[in-house]
């Protein structure tokens, strides 16, 4: 075989290769941004510090616009996304009540689509304030989420329009959905210590008993926030029956009554900052 001939065949190995496209910067957005990303049926658009045109809701005067992510679909069956990032000096409070007016036409609220609020429920509160609101429409099918979180100096807002695809069957499912109250209503404040991140991380019921999950993140070792949340539920009528501490764990075990019926409860630490925190009540039989 010739010196050529085996030059030619190293350039046709080597071709596809060469031939792959180079990676860009909207194609590694779709993945981090969409890890469901569709591929080639789906772009997603990044606009730094504008509004995207047609996102149908004011801002609150004065907002400053961080930017919007835009994943949209050219599939039937996948719906489409935007998102808006932007800061504003309104409470979070006011910001629901802004987003409120501003889809009072046309719009419907979510009932027990989002649980509204983390500051008008009970267990784990942030250490900042946090609300969430969700608001639907059927012509055209669109789901409106929006969250505001206070920190130092501003408040950070997400609102995120959904629209296309699987939305309509979604948005009827909301409809038949009663509202029912969140279970952690049932679960006594626990305010976060000074300079700490609680981060709710859902939970859920089971009859008479409500379990609901948080990551702590503090400069307390896990004696004194225990201590710290221990103080807030005896001011609430619980009352200490046992502690146990196993390697990295404490369980503290509750009496308490509620609606005249006696009641269990734990609160569980495990771990270092960021901490793992449980709050689980059930019925005393």
């Amino acid at each position: 075989m010739s010196l050529k001939t085996l030059t030619v065949l190293g350039l046709l190995a080597l071709t596809p290769a060469l031939a792959q496209p180079a990676p860009t910067a909207s194609e590694l957005l779709q993945r981090v941004i969409n890890p469901d990303w569709p591929g080639a049926d789906s772009r997603t658009d990044v606009l730094l510090g504008q509004l995207p045109k047609d996102l149908g809701v004011t801002l609150p005067a004065g907002s400053r616009v961080v930017g919007t992510v835009s994943t949209i679909s050219e599939r039937g069956d996948f719906p489409s996304n935007t998102t808006v990032y932007f800061d504003t000096s309104l409470t979070p409070e006011q910001v629901m009540a802004h987003v409120a007016r501003a889809t009072s036409t046309g719009w419907q609220e979510a009932p027990g689509f989002l649980e509204g609020p983390y500051e008008r429920q009970g267990g784990f509160q942030p250490g900042s304030a946090i609300s969430s609101r969700g608001f639907y429409r059927k012509t055209p099918a669109q789901l409106l989420t929006i969250t505001a979180r206070a920190v130092p100096g501003t408040t950070q807002v997400t609102l995120r329009k959904q629209y296309g695809g699987s939305t309509e069957r979604m948005l009827e499912s909301i409809e038949v959905r009663p509202p029912l109250p969140p279970p952690f209503l049932r679960l006594p404040k626990l305010a976060a210590p000074a300079g700490s991140t609680v981060l709710p991380e859902g939970g859920g019921s089971n009859g008479d008993g409500v379990t609901q999950n948080a990551r702590i993140t503090s400069t307390l070792d896990r004696k004194a926030l225990l201590e710290h949340y221990a103080a807030q539920l005896r001011a609430a009528g619980w009352k200490l029956v046992n502690q146990t501490d196993a390697g990295q764990v404490t369980t503290t075990v509750w009496s308490f009554t509620q609606n005249g019926n006696d009641k269990i409860g734990l609160l569980i630490l495990t771990g270092t900052s960021p901490y793992r925190a449980t709050l689980m009540t059930q019925a005393a039989r």
